[in-house]
């Protein structure tokens, strides 16, 4: 009988996590899989890594020359014979349950063809966990098309999928095969839906970044006009297309000018005011918070300077933007310290923490709003006790860079919606106790209507349960 999964892994000079990545399938709790590695014409040891291994349920393919991450995704998709196909890039790791809690998903929910999960994010070069990444319970096309909700180490999909929208373009070669594959998914009618669970580690690999920009803009515009042309998109996606493009063109624009690109970055950015004339209004601009969120993410060390050196490059008709530089610095070296805190990076914390003092970083309610945001995916994906930790160690950088009451509030904001959590799974005792200590920290949250509904069932609910327990040990005794 086919096995459950097929797991294929394509793998380009990337021996030195090659490794890891296989050994993370064979140790899965559900062990109905076989491994399909194919080495995309490497020129380092990876025939030797997967050579290593006796397990007979791995399978080695090889392409005499490179042909580019499509087309060996396609040859082990092709050469699979699981029911389900897992992918796995070559520098990614599953959580020892990832394939069981994916089997589980769907054989419950047979009206679901792709299954995706949270992962955790890996700090470039190492193993130290920088952040969670928790996608949306269910995506659509419209989510598709405006980036990149999940990545491939993240899907699962049923084989038929495949016979429906086809196997990946081979010529996209340049990134856009990530955006195209689950468009066409979608368009084909599949359904997709998370299992809600940390299933994976991303390693985030700054080879990643030093393909052709240009080439990439025009894989993403190829890849979303055919898309938008599709006679089975939406009207409201179509509708979608500009802020689509100017989405795509944004994040290229500023590895162009990361890398000195200039005249590349500068065309790029004016074709996103083309496409989103608002994208340069306000203080701050949206497109200034994209490069906040673009330099938390990928810039290494000294952060400052590659802000500066990408904001000096802008075009001439964007440099009154210059002056929201250093809140841009401040910001990316805030958010740093705070994802630094919360996954217990004490190095990065001795490093970033007198940069935020120098640069007058200060927590605001964006940045509250995200801590909060980031607590409660750790306190529901990971539990409380990881959640309590990381507030935990968050205590010394209120008192340094915001205040007390920032802090009573962030936690009162985390138990109440620990509270309704609870509600929904009728654990009433639990949602009393999360709203009284909400209570202790921040006494006016608890008059909010919703808060006090759920108040006040809980009691009414954990009262009728008592006298239901009372009445059945009188009937036991009774009797």
């Amino acid at each position: 009988m086919a096995p459950l999964f097929s797991v294929v892994i394509p793998a380009y000079n990337q021996a030195e996590y090659l490794k890891e990545a296989i050994q993370s399938v064979l140790g899965q709790s559900l062990q109905d899989f076989e491994v399909v590695v194919v080495n995309d014409g490497s020129t380092d040891h990876t025939e030797t890594i997967v050579r290593g291994f006796s397990d007979t349920r791995i399978r080695y393919l090889c392409h005499p020359v490179n042909r580019g991450l499509p087309a060996a995704r396609n040859t082990g998709i092709c050469s699979a014979v699981g029911r389900n196909i897992a992918l796995l890039d070559s520098d990614d790791t599953y959580t020892p349950d990832k394939l069981e809690v994916h089997a589980n998903y769907l054989a419950e929910h047979p009206g679901i063809h792709i299954t995706y999960n949270a992962r955790y994010e890996l700090l470039p070069g190492g193993k130290q966990i920088g952040g969670l990444y928790r996608p949306k319970p269910v995506v659509e096309l419209s989510d598709l098309v405006m980036g990149f909700p999940f990545s491939p180490s993240d899907m699962v999909f049923r084989r038929e999928c495949i016979d429906q929208a086809g196997v990946f373009d081979e010529s996209l070669i340049n990134g856009a095969e990530d955006l195209d594959f689950p468009c066409r998914l979608a368009l084909a009618g599949r359904r997709f839906a998370s299992v809600d669970r940390v299933l994976n580690y991303r390693r985030y690999n700054i080879r990643k970044s030093r393909r052709s920009m240009e080439k990439r803009k025009q894989e993403y515009e190829m890849v979303l006009n055919r898309v938008f042309q599709d006679p089975r998109c939406p009207e409201g996606v179509r509708a979608m297309r500009n802020l689509a493009l100017a989405r795509h063109t944004v994040e290229l624009a500023f590895v162009s000018l990361a890398n000195e690109d200039s005249s590349l970055g500068q065309e790029f950015l004016k074709e996103v005011v083309e496409y989103d004339p608002a994208i340069a209004a306000g203080q701050p601009a949206p497109i200034m918070s994209g490069l906040v969120r673009w330099g938390v993410h990928h810039t290494t060390t000294d952060h400052a300077a590659v802000i500066v050196k990408i904001i000096n490059q802008f075009p001439d008709v964007f440099q009154f933007l210059s002056s929201q530089s250093a809140w841009v610095i401040a910001q990316v070296c805030l958010q740093k310290l705070m994802r630094a805190v919360i996954w217990d990076d004490p190095e990065a914390v001795q490093e970033l923490l007198p940069l935020a003092q120098e640069g007058n970083a200060r927590i605001d309610d964006t940045v509250l709003r995200q801590l909060q945001h980031q607590l409660i995916d750790i306190d529901e994906l990971l539990g409380e006790v990881s959640c309590g930790q990381s507030l935990k160690r968050l205590e010394p950088m209120f008192e340094v860079l915001g205040s007390q009451s920032q802090q009573r509030a962030l936690d009162a904001r985390i138990r109440v919606t620990r509270a309704f959590r609870m509600y929904h799974l009728s654990d009433y005792q639990c949602v009393l106790v999360n709203i009284l200590n909400a209570f202790w920290k921040q006494p006016a949250i608890c008059w909010d209507r919703g808060v006090a509904s759920i108040t006040a069932r809980s009691v009414v609910r954990q009262a009728i349960a008592a006298v239901d327990k009372s009445n059945t040990g009188i009937e036991g005794n009774c009797v």
